[in-house]
């Protein structure tokens, strides 16, 4: 499979899943665990929501990040005053899009074939990104599986996604007033 391969596969208009993540920190002696479900819209965005340990919800757009408590008003965060947190951020946007232009742009990819799947292995271009990721692995056969976080602390994210479905995802209405501010 070719890039261009990839990104004919991974183009959706809209994705949900649902996700378990397990952060292992060199700190500490047990992982942290999270689980919830993931949204992608084309044009809108994608919306973390996280269920356990306890709720949160972020909503990675193309020029910023929305966190909001359960009580509160959100939180927004500028993505272009971080060239890490953008590098990261482009990952999810484009590979849930299908928009391969940015997250080439960061990252060096190493694309190959895994049985009856692939897995895509993407290196930091700049010093920044280079400075805090070592490198991102993404493993799938029809859909994104696994995204693995390596950093160069020696710490590392695992998200396993399951129960993926590219036909009516919606985000929801509650949150749809933040996409149009």
């Amino acid at each position: 499979m070719s890039i261009d391969g990839l990104k004919a596969k991974l183009s959706f208009e809209s994705y949900c899943s649902s996700f378990q993540q397990t952060k292992y920190l060199k700190a500490l002696s047990k992982p942290l665990k999270s689980a919830g479900s993931v949204s992608f819209q084309s044009g809108l965005g994608v919306l973390w929501k996280v269920d356990t340990p306890f709720p949160a919800k972020v909503l990675i757009r193309e020029m910023e990040i929305i966190q909001w408590p359960e009580k509160g008003e959100p939180v927004r965060i500028n993505r272009s005053r971080s060239p890490v947190l953008r590098g990261f951020t482009d990952v999810f946007l484009t590979l849930f899009s299908g928009d391969f232009d940015a997250l080439l742009l960061a990252f060096t990819p190493v694309l190959s074939d895994e049985g009856n799947g692939w897995q895509l292995v993407l290196s930091p271009r700049s010093e920044a990104l280079r400075s805090v990721i070592h490198a991102i692995t993404i493993d799938g056969h029809d859909f994104i599986e696994e995204v693995r976080i390596s950093e160069l602390s020696g710490d590392e994210t695992l998200i396993l996604f399951s129960n993926v479905s590219t036909i009516s995802c919606k985000i929801e209405i509650d949150e749809s007033h933040l996409l149009t501010q």
